[in-house]
């Protein structure tokens, strides 16, 4: 035969015996006013997580966002027109060294084809 034995369930807060509710989303018993204290402690909870749950909402859906993602882009196209202009000055730099040494090399080229014509003509 089967023995039944009755658990002593006591309240979490204050340890009495006496009227114990448990608790479905803890699983922790309460007497009666400790299972109102328990219950105001989640209802309280229960609104600052909605609360952050708008804020957070409001946060990556409202105009801020848009706001946000402008300026993001305005500061991209102020980097794209700075880079062209960099690069820019560099291509107008390089050209002109160029420019400089095809001069150089081209007035060196016809110094020499002078020399030789002058030497040819002397022989």
């Amino acid at each position: 035969m089967a023995s039944s034995r009755r658990q002593n369930i006591s309240c979490a807060t204050c340890g009495k015996t006496a009227g114990i509710f448990t608790c479905r989303g803890c699983s922790e018993n309460f007497c009666l006013p400790h299972t109102n204290d328990h219950r105001a402690a989640i209802e309280k909870q229960m609104d600052h997580i909605t609360r952050i749950h708008d804020q957070f909402k409001q946060a990556i859906s409202g105009p801020s966002t848009e706001e946000f993602q402008q300026s993001l882009m305005q500061q991209i196209g102020r980097w794209e027109q700075e880079s062209i202009r960099k690069i820019q000055e560099v291509a107008n730099d390089t050209r002109q060294k160029l420019s400089i040494i095809v001069r150089d090399r081209t007035e060196n080229i016809k110094d020499k084809v002078a020399q030789i014509t002058a030497q040819l003509k002397r022989a």
